[in-house]
């Protein structure tokens, strides 16, 4: 018969071992858990994002109408406007019963749509100011939002969880962010052009017909116009 003693001791090094490895899968599990919901992508932590700022000039009401330097200032402000997105121009006049005001506003709107900016993104405005206060021309400039990487600093020698820094992607971003040539393109597409009613209807009529070649085309190199029997 054999010794219960000594058998409780053998199996006592199974159990402490299955219990180990137990709390080891179960740590495993937890920490592949903790792992899988952190980003392994840069722009995961730091995505790219906009955000909008007013940027503008103002312009000093002048009896003679806008001074050559006025108008260069307008056109570097319209280049800018393009650049950043296709927002409205605002031309904010003082707000009061002067004639001055009111033509300088009017000179201002002129001289913007001189620069090809289309009437229909100028808004008029009026302003809380004295007679000869400025003509306010502004517009809503979209830029691609930069980070300070320089705010915190993990131990980057600390490796032993697998789970990305804190700064992970942070210079990406914002090297990525500033390389934008137009931030609002991050917002979202750009509209697509008008459809060409012309040459759909050429398209649809060469498909009708069951022609494979374009006869202005044949007919321009001296050539003839396949077809196709249906």
């Amino acid at each position: 018969m054999r010794d219960r003693s000594a058998m409780s001791l053998t199996r006592s090094p199974v159990i402490v071992l299955c219990v180990a490895a137990a709390a080891a899968a179960l740590s495993a599990c937890a920490t592949d858990a903790k792992v899988a919901s952190l980003s392994k992508l840069p722009t995961g932590q730091y995505p790219l994002t906009t955000t909008t700022q007013t940027t503008g000039i103002q312009l000093t009401p002048h009896k003679k109408g806008l001074s050559a330097t006025q108008i260069e200032a307008l056109r570097g402000l319209v280049a800018d406007w393009r650049a950043a997105g296709d927002g409205m121009i605002v031309v904010e006049v003082p707000a009061c019963a002067c004639d001055d005001a009111a033509e300088a506003g009017y000179d201002t709107r002129d001289a913007l749509k001189s620069l090809g900016v289309p009437e229909s993104a100028i808004r008029m405005l009026g302003y809380d100011a004295q007679p000869d206060g400025p003509i306010r021309v502004s517009y809503q400039k979209i830029a691609a939002k930069t980070y300070d990487c320089s705010a915190s600093w993990d131990d980057l020698t600390k490796t032993g969880d697998n789970r990305p820094y804190k700064n992970f992607g942070c210079a990406t971003a914002s090297n990525l962010a500033a390389m934008v040539d137009r931030p609002a393109d991050l917002s979202g597409p750009r509209p697509a052009d008008p459809a060409n009613g012309a040459a759909r209807q050429v398209t649809i009529e060469r498909y009708r017909t069951g022609s494979d070649s374009d006869p202005k085309a044949a007919a321009a190199t001296g050539g003839s116009a396949s077809s196709t029997t249906n």
